[in-house]
Order: structure tokens, then C-alpha cells, then sequence
């Protein structure tokens, strides 16, 4: 889905601007506003009306300047931004590193691993809710979760459950967890740091159409 998105951003662009993001991906020292309009066939002023739209748009950056034939001249480079408009392959890389993990150790080990992670971003996080009544707490970890793009919201548990609990309608690495379940241990976990004892009553990647955690009640 990720990768879809980013293709559709780069495909917003004109033919011009679509070039000129091309060239300096190419040119990772950077391109000259001269060198970009020799480049693209465009004139120098078209050059910087676009620069100045893209760098706006916090996809390019200029650099530091540099001599040619005397005078300093402006380097213009693609921003970490502007770098990230191009395909990726993240989930092949994480599909190759889960799967050494696993080859290494076996499935237990590997459910380690994430719970390992997942207890390190719990960690990293818990400062934010200190101080926090049990039932702010969950609230703010459904806030991180869509900060995360897990399209969370709380939802009511019944009694003998919980008081409330937190679905999520987009696992956000569908694809690697369909092929390594593993990977919902840094969940369970994460979210057992924050929020204590944790009971995943439905998963995406065991059919359900959402995952759904569930928690002890909030005490008054």
C-alpha cells in the first residue's frame, strides 16, 4: 500500500518537475540551475520557479555553492524527502532479515526478537504517559498508534473483558506478518509495556477484519 502511495505522489508532478527529481536522484553532488535546464530543455528562470515550488514542498534542498567560471553558483539536491518519492524495497529487505532471523534460531527465537522491539519502543514511549490516569494512557497510545497509521479508535469490551480496548482496521505490515506471524509479538508487546496485561481477541493476519486488544478496566 505504502509503495502504491509513493507512486502516486511522484506521478502528481508534471513531466518537468518528474525530470528534474530524476536528475538529481542521478546526481546525488547536485545540479547547477544551468546543468538542470540543459538537462530537462527548459530555461534557466523555468528552472528556479520549479526549484523554488519543489524546495517549498520540502523535496529538494540547495547546497553549499560552489566556483564556476568565477562566480558561485547555487547546487540544488534532493532532500531525504525528496529521496523517498522514489520506489523502495523496505519489505523485501525485512522479509530477508526476518527470514535469517528465523533460519537462525527457529520461530521462537524469532518471537523473541520482536518482542525484544517491542519492548524497546515501549520504553522509549512510557515517559509520555506518566502521570496519566489508566484510561488517558490508552487513549494516547491509540493517538501513537495513527501517528503510526494503524487507523485505531477505541471501542467497548464487554465486562467479564475489559472496559474498553483499541481496534486497528490497517496492520501496518500486512504483508511481512502474513508470512511471518512472528512479527505480531512487537505489538502484543509494545502494547503490554504500555498498557499492561494484554488480550489480542481478533488478528488481520488469523482472518479477522481487525485486530482488537483488549485491556483490564480503567480503575475510577
Amino acid at each position: 500500500m505504502m509503495r502504491s502511495i509513493v507512486r502516486r505522489m511522484l506521478e502528481a508532478f508534471g513531466d518537468t518537475q518528474k525530470n528534474i527529481l530524476s536528475a538529481l536522484r542521478d546526481r546525488k553532488d547536485g545540479l547547477t540551475a544551468d546543468q538542470l535546464a540543459d538537462h530537462v530543455s527548459v530555461t534557466r528562470t523555468a528552472i528556479r520557479q520549479h526549484m523554488q515550488a519543489l524546495e517549498q514542498l520540502g523535496y529538494t534542498q540547495q547546497a553549499s555553492q560552489r566556483e564556476t567560471g568565477g562566480r558561485p553558483a547555487i547546487l540544488y539536491k534532493l532532500s531525504d524527502k525528496g529521496f523517498d518519492l522514489f520506489p523502495k524495497q523496505y519489505g523485501w529487505f525485512s522479509e530477508l532479515m526476518l527470514q535469517s532471523l528465523r533460519n537462525a534460531g527457529g520461530s521462537a527465537a524469532l518471537e523473541e526478537r520482536m518482542r525484544d522491539m517491542g519492548r524497546a519502543v515501549a520504553l522509549s514511549l512510557a515517559p509520555s504517559l506518566v502521570g496519566k490516569s489508566e484510561a488517558e494512557k490508552v487513549e494516547a497510545v491509540v493517538a501513537v498508534m495513527n501517528q503510526l497509521a494503524y487507523e485505531a479508535k477505541l471501542v467497548p469490551m464487554a465486562d467479564s473483558q475489559a472496559g474498553r480496548g483499541i481496534e486497528a482496521t490497517n496492520c501496518v505490515y500486512h504483508a511481512l506478518a502474513s508470512k511471518f506471524p512472528e512479527v505480531c509479538e512487537l505489538d502484543r508487546e509494545l502494547l503490554r509495556g504500555l498498557l499492561g496485561e494484554v488480550d489480542h481477541q481478533t488478528c488481520m493476519v488469523r482472518g479477522g477484519a481487525s485486530c482488537r486488544f483488549a485491556f483490564p478496566k480503567a480503575k475510577s
